[in-house]
């Protein structure tokens, strides 16, 4: 999979803490966003989840080629999966995610699943997620399309979660 603005810049926008320890990369592709908040952290340790087999294994040879190999970690799992298999709490999850809903999907199914809801992931679930896995001080960065901001937000808010900054980016 190619490494797309959206994710240079959430990787280069997310706010990073002194004291933040722990990382989560929801569908972390080939890793970039991974690597960028362990070059940008101190010492914190990353976890990095994809459903996609090649882009994990990719993402994998990324964190082992890095020097903060030590620090990343790269786990083949859904969100529901790494749920189950981990308790972890986190100071900072991270996502750029499929975002389209309703357009034409890719003819690749790989593409498809990396960039359209309704194959997988979707951003309600992100936030059910951070808002039981976030440390009390935890935040949660990620991308949403402009024209799903007000309910989101709102769902954001019924489950503890407050918006800090927001970043409008045009293309």
């Amino acid at each position: 999979m190619k490494v797309n603005t959206d994710g240079v810049l959430l990787g280069a926008l997310v706010t990073i803490c002194p004291g933040d320890r722990s990382f989560l990369d929801i569908g972390t592709g080939t890793g970039t966003i991974a690597l960028m908040v362990a070059q940008r952290s101190d010492d914190g340790q990353v976890d990095a989840i994809d459903i996609d087999v090649p882009s994990i294994e990719e993402a994998a040879v990324n964190f082992e080629n890095s020097e903060w190999k030590d620090r990343l970690h790269a786990h083949h799992a859904s969100l529901d999966e790494f749920s189950l298999a981990s308790e972890s709490q986190y100071d900072v999850i991270v996502s750029n995610p499929p975002y389209f809903e309703d357009s034409l999907g890719a003819p690749q199914e790989r593409r498809n699943n990396a960039r359209h809801t309704a194959t997988g992931l979707s951003y309600r679930e992100i936030i059910d997620f951070a808002a039981k896995r976030l440390t009390p001080r935890g935040r949660l960065a990620i991308v949403l399309p402009s024209e799903t901001e007000t309910g989101l937000t709102r769902h954001a808010r019924m489950n503890g979660l407050h918006l800090h900054k927001i970043t409008r980016v045009r293309t």
